[in-house]
C-alpha cells in the first residue's frame, strides 16, 4: 500500500473539518492549509475532489468554507484512501481491482497471499472513523502539552 502526498493531504484535511465538526462552522481553506502544512493551492484541488465524492460540501462567502458532509463517525479512513489514490493493493490480481483479472489467478501461489495483506489492510482503515482519528489526535495533543 501507498499512500500518495495527494492523499495524505486528503487525509488530513478531513481530519482538520473532522476536528472542526461540532461548531457546525465552515473551516476556510486558509485555515486547513496553516493547521495541517498543506500547501494552499493544493489543497483547493483535493477539496474540490473530496466534495466531487460527496464526503464535503462548501459554503461561499465571507465566513465561508468547508464542511463534512457527514458525520466523522460515518466516514472511514479507507474511503478517503480509496476515492483518492484509488485500490489499497493495486494488483491486476486483488479483488479490489476489478479493471483487468489476472491469468495466472487459478495458480498462482501469490495470490491468497496478496489477498491476505489486501484484507488486513483493509480491515484496519475500513473500521477507523474519523470520529476515532479526532479522539487519537486529542490525545495525542494533550499528552504533548503536559
Amino acid at each position: 500500500m501507498k499512500i500518495s502526498a495527494k492523499g495524505d493531504y486528503a487525509c488530513r484535511a478531513l481530519l482538520e473539518l473532522a476536528l472542526n465538526h461540532g461548531s457546525g462552522s465552515p473551516v476556510h481553506v486558509t485555515e486547513i492549509a496553516e493547521r495541517q502544512g498543506i500547501p494552499r493551492k493544493y489543497l483547493v484541488q483535493i477539496l474540490v475532489m473530496l466534495k466531487g465524492a460527496g464526503l464535503v460540501k462548501s459554503k461561499r462567502g465571507i465566513e465561508g468554507g468547508y464542511l463534512l458532509s457527514r458525520a466523522p463517525s460515518e466516514i472511514t479512513l479507507g474511503e478517503v484512501v480509496r476515492i483518492v489514490d484509488g485500490p489499497l493493493l493495486p494488483l491486476k490480481c486483488s479483488d479490489e481491482d476489478t479493471s483487468t483479472t489476472c491469468e495466472r489467478k487459478p495458480i498462482c501461489g501469490f495470490h491468497p497471499i496478496w489477498e491476505e495483506v489486501r484484507g488486513s489492510i483493509s480491515h484496519i482503515v475500513d473500521n477507523l472513523t474519523y470520529e476515532d482519528i479526532c479522539k487519537r489526535t486529542r490525545e495525542a495533543a494533550q499528552m504533548y502539552y503536559i
